[in-house]
C-alpha cells in the first residue's frame, strides 16, 4: 500500500509539494485530487480519532487519492495529456503513452520521491517555458487572479476548475468582463498559449533519434542537421501548402457528394520519423493520383502538348503510350481517369536534380526543385505535401561522406569532380550526354549514403535560442487542435 510505504517517510507530502507546482507544467492541481489529499493528510496528521476503527476509512481514502494522484500527475507530466495521432490527422510519429504496465509500475515504486523527481521534463526549452509561465503568473496578482477566477470558471467548460487555471485561461483568451481593447493580456496570451502548447509537445514520448539527426521544422520552413550541440547544416525549406478555408465544412460536402470539384485540398506536410538512406539523382517523378486528377488532366485538356513540352509520360494499365498528343482527353472523366503518369529526369523535372529517400514514408519525400524562386517567399508553405531543399547539393555532400561518391554524384547533374584527374571521364561523360545522334536519354542514378541518418518531420512554434523564446505562427492550425484539449485541464 501507497499510504503504509509513505506516510511516515514524507512521501506523501513530497507528492502533495510536486502537485502544489503543477501550474508550472500548465496544469490546475485539482486535475490530481489536491484538496481532497490535503485534507485526508491533515485529519491523520491531526490523530483526532476515537478508536482505530475510525483511522481504517480514513487510510483507505487516502490510498484511493494517493493512487489516483500519483498515476494521473506521473502520466500528465511525462507523456502528456494528447495523443497527437488522435487529434492531428497527419501525425504519423510512433509515440509512446501510457498503458497498464506503466500504471503497475508506478503504484509498485519503492522510491516516490526518486520517481517524481527523474519524470521532471528537463530539455532546456522546456525549462525556458516554465521560466516563462512564472514571469506570466507573477503579472497576474494574487488579489487580480483571484477575483477574476470565478468569471472564468463559469466561462470554462471540461473538467478542471480552479483559481489558477481560470487565471491561464483569462490571460489566453481574455477578460470578457472587460471592453474591448481594454484587455492588456490578450496580446501576451497568444503566446502564453504556445508556450503551454509547446510544453504539451515536449512531454510526448516521440522515438530516440541519437546524437546526430535532421529536423524539418514545419511552421519555420528550415532543415537543421545536429550533430550532438552543433549545427553541421542549415537551410531553408518549402513545405506542403494550407488546407483550404472552410476545410471540415468541404470534406462534409465532398462526402455526400462524392464530386471531385467537391474535395478540399489538403497539402499540409505529415510529421513522420524515419532514416534517410539514399539519394536518386536525375529523378523520376511518379505523379500522385490526386495531382493527376486535379492538375495534370486540365492541363492536358487546354494544352494537348503541355504532356510532351514538359517530358511526362502516359501510362495505360503500365504500357507506355508513345503520342500523348494524341489523346481524347474529353472522353474521360477526370474521376476515373485510366492513365498513370510519370516526368522523366532532367532540367524541368519538379523534383529537380535530387530526391533524397527515408524509410518512413513512400509518397513523402526531401528533394531538390526547378522553382528556386520560392526560397525568397516568407511564407513557405506552398507545395504539394513534400519538402523541398534549398541546397540540396550540399545536402547531399553530407550524406554521401564520400569524396568518390560524391564525384560521382555531381557528374550526373553535369558538374565537373573536384578530383582533378577525374576530368577527361567527366569530359566524355558531357560528351555522351551532348550526343543527339544517337538520342541520349536522361535516366536516374542511385547512391547510398554513408550511414542512414534518423529525419524528423516535426512540428515546433517555440523554441529556446541563446536565452530567449522564438516564436513561429501556426501555420496548419495544430496548435489550435492540441490547444483544444489541453485547455480542459488548466
Amino acid at each position: 500500500m501507497l499510504v503504509i510505504k509513505y506516510f511516515d517517510n514524507g512521501g506523501l507530502d513530497t507528492l502533495k509539494a510536486y502537485i502544489e507546482k503543477a501550474e508550472l507544467h500548465g496544469f490546475s492541481k485539482d486535475n490530481f485530487r489536491y484538496e481532497q489529499l490535503s485534507k485526508v493528510l491533515a485529519l491523520l496528521d491531526s490523530g483526532k480519532f476515537k478508536n482505530i476503527e475510525e483511522v481504517y476509512p480514513v487510510i483507505a481514502d487516502l490510498e484511493l487519492n494517493t493512487a489516483e494522484a500519483l498515476v494521473k500527475y506521473h502520466n500528465f507530466v511525462y507523456y502528456g495529456v494528447v495523443n497527437p495521432r488522435k487529434i492531428l490527422s497527419k501525425y504519423n510519429i510512433p509515440v509512446k503513452r501510457p498503458d497498464s504496465l506503466s500504471i503497475i509500475k508506478v503504484l509498485a515504486t519503492e522510491n516516490m520521491v526518486q520517481l517524481l523527481r527523474d519524470i521532471q521534463p528537463a530539455s532546456a526549452d522546456y525549462k525556458m517555458f516554465q521560466k516563462e509561465l512564472k514571469s506570466y503568473l507573477d503579472t497576474i496578482s494574487r488579489g487580480e487572479r483571484m477575483k477574476r477566477a470565478g468569471i472564468a470558471k463559469a466561462q470554462k467548460t471540461g473538467t478542471a476548475g480552479a483559481s489558477n487555471s481560470a487565471s491561464w485561461l483569462v490571460a489566453i483568451e481574455g477578460d470578457s468582463t472587460l471592453p474591448a481593447g481594454d484587455n492588456k493580456l490578450a496580446g501576451a496570451g497568444n503566446r502564453l498559449k504556445t508556450i503551454l502548447v509547446s510544453m504539451e509537445r515536449l512531454r510526448w514520448k516521440l522515438p530516440e533519434k541519437g546524437a546526430e539527426y535532421i529536423q524539418v521544422n514545419i511552421p519555420d520552413f528550415t532543415l537543421t542537421w545536429f550533430d550532438g550541440k552543433d549545427t553541421v547544416s542549415y537551410m531553408k525549406v518549402c513545405v506542403g501548402g494550407k488546407r483550404e478555408e472552410g476545410f471540415e465544412e468541404k470534406v462534409k460536402l465532398y462526402l455526400q457528394t462524392g464530386k471531385l470539384e467537391d474535395k478540399p485540398k489538403n497539402h499540409q506536410t505529415p510529421m513522420l520519423f524515419g532514416k534517410l538512406n539514399s539519394i536518386q539523382v536525375n529523378p523520376i517523378w511518379n505523379i500522385p493520383v490526386s495531382i493527376a486528377r486535379s492538375e495534370i488532366y486540365y492541363l492536358a485538356l487546354k494544352d494537348r502538348y503541355y504532356l510532351s513540352n514538359n517530358n511526362i509520360q502516359v501510362y495505360y494499365k503500365d504500357r507506355l503510350i508513345r503520342d500523348p498528343d494524341t489523346i481524347q482527353w474529353r472522353k474521360y472523366k477526370r474521376e476515373k481517369l485510366p492513365f498513370k503518369f510519370k516526368q522523366g529526369s532532367g532540367s524541368g523535372n519538379a523534383l529537380g536534380k535530387f530526391k533524397f529517400v527515408y524509410d518512413a514514408s513512400s509518397t513523402i519525400y526531401l528533394h531538390d526543385t526547378n522553382n528556386k524562386t520560392a526560397f525568397k517567399l516568407a511564407d513557405r508553405a506552398i507545395s504539394h505535401g513534400c519538402v523541398r531543399v534549398e541546397r540540396p547539393l550540399e545536402f547531399a555532400e553530407k550524406l554521401v561522406k564520400d569524396k568518390y561518391q560524391y564525384d560521382q554524384l555531381r557528374m550526373e547533374v553535369n558538374l565537373p569532380p573536384l578530383d582533378t584527374t577525374r576530368m577527361e571521364f567527366y569530359k566524355r561523360k558531357l560528351a555522351k550526354k551532348a550526343d543527339t545522334v544517337n538520342l541520349f536519354k536522361l535516366k536516374p542514378s542511385w547512391f547510398g549514403v554513408k550511414q542512414p541518418v534518423p529525419l524528423i518531420l516535426n512540428y515546433i512554434t517555440a523554441w529556446a535560442d541563446h536565452g530567449k523564446i522564438q516564436y513561429r505562427p501556426d501555420v496548419y492550425g495544430h496548435d489550435e487542435a492540441v490547444w483544444a484539449v489541453i485547455r480542459k485541464f488548466m
